[in-house]
């Protein structure tokens, strides 16, 4: 998670949350700067935290998942919400995509 997201997270969450990155160098940076919260070094495509959550924010996640594993996500983040998300997306050519469900355009 980038400084910005970071610090965009810690300013405007008011409930617990955590973080969960595959890079353990990058978690490792997070800890030390904000060590009151929950990092998690893991694959977010096999993440299974055994928890449910009110929500998931996925930030810049998803750019670096061929397509296949991105529609998988979805299962994922059912498993730590309950429900599937109501998703928004901007294309690298500036569209909008809503993803409700599993529509991707």
């Amino acid at each position: 998670m980038g400084q910005d997201h970071r610090r965009f997270a810690h300013e405007h969450v008011r409930a617990p949350y955590y973080r969960v990155n595959a890079s353990s160098t990058l978690i490792s940076l997070c800890r030390n700067r904000l060590p009151d919260q929950e990092w998690i070094v893991a694959d977010m495509r096999s993440l299974a935290l055994g928890r449910q959550f009110d929500g998931v924010l996925a930030w810049d996640s998803f750019f670096h998942l061929n397509p296949d594993d991105q529609r998988r996500m979805f299962d994922v983040f059912a498993a730590h919400t309950g429900t599937r998300p109501t998703w928004t997306a901007l294309r690298d050519d500036g569209r909008t995509v809503d993803l409700m469900g599993l529509r991707l355009a």
